[in-house]
């Protein structure tokens, strides 16, 4: 009886601590101006601490787990909170070589309806949004400064944007 209190409450703190707000993110710039659909904000990513969260999130098979708790920043300086689990898709040979690389989806806790999509590669994390704001995307910047942007426009991402020119299309 007793073992089953001290296994109650070491249940009851874990999940406590899984709800627990945790700084993550500090915003580096927001302007205060009228925002627009391009804007993009740079961020500092604590990223061991991010990778720690992560790592204590239970397998999406797993039954009656509770998923651990995080928010993300979006381009207008607000925070999203997301309920996460780790959703592998590598197959397990695959997975075995590179261990370093896990993947994660959450579901938005304030609308259901939003989505979340985290790759994890070692200390360097790559997020990807779906919701109720639109698709927003979190990655290291290309400066090499460390820095994290979060962006509307993916190819902000990219290490070699791909730019498509305009055409008309019908005129000979």
């Amino acid at each position: 009886m007793q073992f089953t209190r001290y296994i109650i409450l070491f249940v009851l703190m874990l999940s406590l601590t899984l709800f627990a707000s945790t700084d993550y993110w500090q915003i580096q710039h927001n302007a205060q101006q009228k925002l627009y659909t391009n804007q993009s904000i740079t961020v500092t990513m604590d990223a061991p601490k991010i990778k720690q969260a992560l790592l204590l999130a239970p397998l999406v098979s797993s039954k009656n787990t509770a998923p651990v708790h995080m928010e993300f920043p979006t381009p207008w300086g607000e925070l999203i909170a997301f309920a996460l689990v780790e959703t592998p898709v590598m197959p397990e040979k695959l997975a075995s070589k590179f261990s370093g690389i896990r993947t994660f989806t959450g579901r938005g806790i304030n609308n259901p309806n939003d989505r979340v999509s985290i790759t994890l590669n070692n200390n360097t994390v790559k997020v990807l949004m779906l919701g109720s704001k639109g698709n927003i995307y979190i990655g290291e910047k290309r400066d090499g400064s460390g820095d994290y942007l979060v962006t509307f426009n993916e190819s902000e991402l990219a290490e070699y944007p791909m730019e498509i020119p305009h055409t008309e299309c019908g005129n000979g």
